[in-house]
């Protein structure tokens, strides 16, 4: 995880869906994780194929953060 955080730290973009959900699939699928995403925020999530969805409760911007 720590690997990916650097990765799109270093890019500087978080707002790039199209180079962000590159990154994020790269990563999906790996034996030791089912899905990679990304949590904005405001609690958007951004999913592998580029698409946002609103979260639902499953995950917690704030709590992650910490």
């Amino acid at each position: 995880m720590n690997l990916i955080a650097k990765e799109i730290a270093a890019y500087g973009n978080i707002y790039d869906t199209d180079v962000i959900s590159s990154i994020l699939g790269a990563y999906d699928g790996d034996d030791w994780m089912e899905q990679v995403v990304l949590v904005y925020p405001d609690n958007l999530i951004l999913l592998k194929d580029g698409r946002m969805v609103e979260n639902y409760g499953g995950i917690d911007y704030d709590k992650e953060i910490k």
